[in-house]
């Protein structure tokens, strides 16, 4: 069955060290935070991660990187890295020579999120692609990490350009879409660029089973989405002529324009046939690419701007390496259940972790039109 990560006498500690924000190195310092900090990892979160804690006496202009060890009875440890995050935002008080700040964390996306470009980011046909995302991203002290799978010399087959002014995760949100790929950020501070897989092709992350080894608590709430979820994208691109493409040879073969359409199926809460109505995302993908490419960018969006699954919403004890966006199974044959849900699989959506004894989490969990 595993590691009983639920098992009576399991300790939790927490240390919070100081990093260099270009090198991302510690530097060697620790800072003393109050009992209680919460850490939040989000799918749908612009920096995926964020945080807030209280620190004890303490000014920093330096990251905070937290790290957690679990003991469990016998004395097997596990530690692992949660986050380094920029502080940004804060509030302070004190009393008796004691002084407390409260501060808010995000991850290192905060330098894609929070920055816009200083001029026009364009690049001419032919531009390698991940060579591009560096000159973004590190120009001004981000670091990169490509994953394994990526493509790392694949090439713009038009120019592209994004006017001044525009959000730097608003080009990565569009590199991401046109190259079947996507960023996140790492416990280490890395901005990480890897090939976007399908909810229904990632390896099964976690099973929350009910039982001997339950590291749940009993019960669960069950959310639906909002009313006014897209329930079709129309997906395009066209271009007036062939003359830019940088290998004739390879895109040749792809038409001056396309445009293709996808919708949520009929029995979807959300779907026309039920609402009566659609909602549509207009999609505008700049590369040029075959029919399947363009509608497999299609179904991406809908999955990402429909957002109309049922959500169910658990507590547990956190598990090592679980996060957001994983693959994950719910099994629960002992509460009462307003719909058939003995076992479901579902994608993370959120994790709400307390940095305290047992580092609880409030987790939800997105029941997605998955079938295995």
């Amino acid at each position: 069955m595993g590691m009983n990560w639920a098992a009576s006498g399991r300790r939790d500690d927490y240390s919070f060290h100081l990093v260099d924000p270009v090198s991302l190195t510690e530097t060697g310092e620790t800072v003393d935070v109050v009992e209680g900090g919460t850490i939040t990892f989000a799918t749908s979160a612009d920096n995926r991660i964020t945080a807030s804690l209280g620190l004890h006496n303490a000014s920093t202009d330096r990251m905070i990187r937290i790290k957690h060890t679990i003991t469990l009875p016998g004395g097997y440890q596990h530690g692992e890295t949660l986050a380094t995050l920029f502080v940004d935002g804060e509030s302070a008080q004190a009393q008796y020579h004691h002084s407390t700040r409260d501060v808010s964390l995000y991850s290192s996306l905060l330098r894609a999120t929070a920055d816009v470009c200083a001029r026009d980011f364009a690049r001419p046909a032919g531009t390698n692609i991940v060579g591009e995302i560096r000159d973004l991203l590190e120009t001004d002290g981000g670091k990169l990490r490509v994953l394994q799978g990526v493509d790392t010399n694949r090439t713009h087959t038009v120019p592209v350009w994004w006017e001044v002014g525009t959000k730097r995760s608003k080009v990565l949100d569009d590199l991401a879409m046109w190259t079947g790929c996507e960023y996140g950020v790492d416990e280490d501070g890395y901005i990480t660029w890897g090939k976007y897989i399908d909810p229904i092709n990632r390896p099964l992350a976690y099973v929350f089973e009910d039982g001997e080894n339950c590291v749940y608590k009993s019960g669960y709430q069950l959310d639906y989405g909002a009313d006014d979820a897209y329930n079709r994208v129309v997906a395009h691109f066209a271009r007036q002529s062939k003359q830019d493409d940088p290998s004739k040879e390879n895109y040749d073969l792809y038409p001056l324009s396309d445009s293709v359409y996808v919708d949520l199926p009929a029995t979807h809460p959300h779907s026309y046939e039920r609402m009566g109505r659609r909602k549509a995302y207009d999609l505008k993908v700049s590369d040029p690419c075959d029919h399947a490419s363009l509608t497999a960018m299609a179904q991406r969006k809908l999955d990402e701007v429909s957002s109309s699954d049922p959500i169910l919403v658990i507590e547990h004890v956190s598990v090592p390496g679980l996060r957001e966006g994983n693959l994950v199974q719910y099994i629960n044959s002992t509460d009462p259940q307003m719909v058939p849900l003995y076992s479901v699989y579902a994608i993370v959506e959120e994790i709400q972790m307390e940095l305290g004894r047992g580092c609880m989490c409030k987790t939800k969990l997105r029941l997605s039109l998955i079938h295995i």
